[in-house]
């Protein structure tokens, strides 16, 4: 299995990759959100379910925007507590 950083280097280059090849950079599927995301598909298939990412469906293909991946990692992102870090 990847590490977390061989994961995100390997999702920017296929990024990368797609954009150039069908100019459809703004959207992603299930796999490169959670490799994104660091968390397996099922949690994004329970996201998409539990309305917490607006996802776009084509037949049985669901896609989705990246600037959705984005706004949902602002929205859980939290400040550091700086009680959290006193003492060491």
């Amino acid at each position: 299995m990847l590490d977390f950083s061989m994961r995100n280097a390997y999702y920017e280059y296929r990024m990368n990759e797609t954009n150039v090849a069908n100019g459809a950079s703004d959207l992603m599927t299930i796999r490169e959100v959670s490799i994104r995301l660091n968390i397996c598909k099922v949690t994004i298939y329970k996201m998409v379910k539990r309305g917490e990412i607006s996802y776009k469906q084509f037949g049985s293909k669901i896609l989705i925007d990246r600037k959705d991946v984005e706004d949902f990692i602002r929205r859980n992102t939290h400040p550091a507590h700086a009680p959290f870090m006193e003492g060491k």
